[in-house]
């Protein structure tokens, strides 16, 4: 059972929660689909194969209430992270440090296409 830091504001939980999901919508349309609720679930230590991944999505969904084909809404990915008696609490430094690993991959990201393109160049 995980208890919430009385010294860390409400507001910047909740900034640090929407930055992260807008960090994991990839796709911009304000809804995490199963692909980046499984990089979510990567940062928090899952690594199964993709025949896991499909089971355990469905099972997160019949959990959570959510309707596995709409995906996963901010306030529904705040409310799922930020339950302190549920499975997937995430505490602020949590959080933190989350966004800094995604920070990194996608300056590795951009990095490797800038690279490919500058081979292509030549």
């Amino acid at each position: 059972q995980h208890e919430p830091p009385e010294d860390t504001p409400p507001r910047a939980r909740r900034e640090l929660i929407t930055e992260l999901f807008r960090t994991l919508d990839m796709e911009e349309r304000g809804i995490l689909g199963p692909n980046e609720i499984r990089v979510f679930a990567a940062l928090c230590g899952f690594g199964a194969d993709d025949d896991v991944w499909v089971d355990e999505y469905l099972e997160l969904c019949a959990q959570s209430d959510w309707i596995p084909e709409e995906g996963v809404a901010l306030h529904q990915f705040d409310a799922w992270i930020s339950n302190v008696n549920g499975p997937c609490y995430c505490s602020t430094e949590e959080l933190e440090r989350m966004l800094r690993e995604l920070q990194v991959q996608e300056q590795l990201w951009q990095q490797q296409q800038q690279q490919q393109q500058q081979q292509q160049v030549q």
